[in-house]
């Protein structure tokens, strides 16, 4: 199972970014400041993972307001070391 999934991206991935507001590139910059070194993520030959059984049925609408989103980034921001 670890190796089906370890190291790609989830296809789940557009649906969480639209649920809590955010574009994948911040999304990025986010885990790439949880990386553990030495390790680096090469974000152009991350392949795509395959999906579960029911994404198909998955809620997709009303995600987080991006104003609402933009205020939790900044405060994410603001107390980074």
């Amino acid at each position: 199972m670890v190796q089906q999934f370890e190291g790609k991206k989830p296809k789940s991935l557009e649906i969480f970014l639209k649920y809590i507001g955010i574009s994948e590139s911040l999304f990025n910059e986010i885990i790439e400041k949880h990386t553990v070194s030495p390790h680096k993520i090469d974000w152009a030959s991350l392949e795509l993972g395959a999906g579960v059984h029911d994404d198909k049925d998955w809620w997709c609408d009303n995600g987080l307001d991006n104003a609402q989103a933009d205020e939790m980034i900044s405060n994410w921001k603001s107390n980074q070391w």
